[in-house]
């Protein structure tokens, strides 16, 4: 209680003497509540807006940029064959082996043909059986037209001696049918020649067929090559279609990449290519641009291109997955920006700008991208700063700290 309180006597006076003593206390709290607030928020703007905040950043080069088209890969070849079987059997032999080279003509495997060799015995004896045959209906032949044209020539002399009298009407009527008889008969043998040559054919073909399928019981390489793979082992039983084996051409391996559709018309066949394999990415192979594809993917709008290599890796194969990038010989004056400084906010597409030391958000308009880098058709111009773009907010101060990327 204040000295002043004490010595009052009227209650009254007390009561507003207590009153304004605890008025002055809460302003005193007030004021001071409003003094730590306003020391705080200004501590606090001042470290957004008075510290300078080092952060990452990129000149845009003045210089123009060749565009380097990239894009995933996998290796390939143009010349490779499935090895598969013909005929239906059981495998006896396998002579290849993953890895194996392989020149044409050589014999991979054999199929048990037994059962084919005995069919085509039997049917070559067919063939002969038919061969013999046809020389029988031709004996016939020949046989009936020697007598029908001995009955044509007695014809003939019994019509000179009906004028006579000398032989009766109906003696020329019986040799006249006769002679039709034997003339049946010879067009019936003629008939039974093309019958039997018929048959001739029909039994060879067969033959040539069963000799088609037991040739294809040994199965040989189409082409001068390494075996990739082996599906098959002796004791087998393969189908008709079945995959014993695949073989590919060395010389004809390449890498097929895969590159967007907005960067066809800056490929052409021939231009130079580098190629990291995943298994060894800190080894650069080189090569070139062989053709490019006529399809785009209508999923993921990319298009193929035919990448031959230099040399290959000592272990490699197919479907090896590798990167590539083509050095294409378009350039553009447009100014680039690494491709992770556009960023989308509020639904427009933008980087943070440098200027007098503060950052701002600039809209851009994206043009093609090569690699890490995209071009910027509208919103920055040549020798720009962008900055880092996680954590920045609208004129912060900033210390940038510049890269080449």
């Amino acid at each position: 209680m204040t000295p002043d309180v004490a010595n009052t006597r009227d209650p009254k006076l007390t009561l507003a003497l207590r009153k304004t003593h605890k008025d002055r206390v809460f302003a005193l709290a007030v004021g001071g509540t409003a003094i730590v607030v306003a020391l705080g928020i200004s501590a606090w703007a001042f470290q957004l807006f008075g510290v300078a905040h080092p952060v990452k950043a990129h000149r845009v080069d003045a210089n123009g940029s060749v565009w380097v088209v990239r894009g995933p890969g996998l290796l390939d070849a143009t010349n490779k064959v499935l090895i598969t079987s013909r005929i239906q059997g059981r495998l006896t032999k396998v002579d290849a082996q993953r890895n194996d080279v392989i020149l044409k003509g050589f014999m991979l495997a054999q199929l048990d043909v037994e059962d084919l060799k005995s069919q085509l015995v039997a049917a070559r004896a067919d063939l002969e059986a038919a061969s013999e045959a046809v020389s029988v209906a031709q004996s016939n032949v020949t046989r009936a037209s020697a007598a029908s044209s001995k009955l044509l020539a007695d014809m003939d002399r019994r019509q000179k001696l009906l004028t006579s009298g000398a032989v009766s009407r109906a003696e020329v009527d019986a040799l006249d049918s006769t002679i039709r008889q034997a003339q049946a008969e010879l067009q019936g043998a003629v008939l039974s020649v093309r019958r039997a040559e018929a048959q001739r054919q029909s039994a060879d073909a067969n033959v040539s067929l069963l000799e088609s399928r037991v040739d294809e019981g040994t199965v040989r390489s189409p082409l001068s090559g390494v075996v990739v793979s082996r599906d098959k082992n002796v004791g087998d039983i393969v189908g008709l279609g079945s995959s014993i084996m695949q073989l590919v051409e060395p010389a004809s391996l390449i890498i097929s990449a895969r590159f967007d559709e907005s960067s066809l018309s800056a490929v052409k066949a021939g231009m130079m290519a580098t190629v990291n394999f995943v298994s060894s990415p800190r080894k650069e192979y080189h090569g070139r641009v062989q053709r490019i594809g006529r399809l785009v993917d209508q999923e993921t709008r990319e298009f193929t291109v035919d990448i031959g290599l230099d040399d290959l890796p000592e272990n490699w194969a197919l479907g090896q997955r590798a990167s590539v990038s083509v050095s294409t010989d378009v350039s553009s004056v447009m100014p680039f920006v690494p491709q992770h400084y556009v960023r989308r906010e509020d639904g427009k597409t933008g980087v943070w700008v440098l200027r007098n030391s503060r950052a701002y958000w600039q809209t851009v308009r994206l043009g093609f991208s090569s690699g890490p880098l995209v071009e910027i058709v509208e919103g920055v111009r040549h020798s720009d700063v962008v900055l880092e773009p996680i954590g920045r907010y609208t004129f912060e101060l900033v210390a940038a700290s510049l890269s080449w990327e």
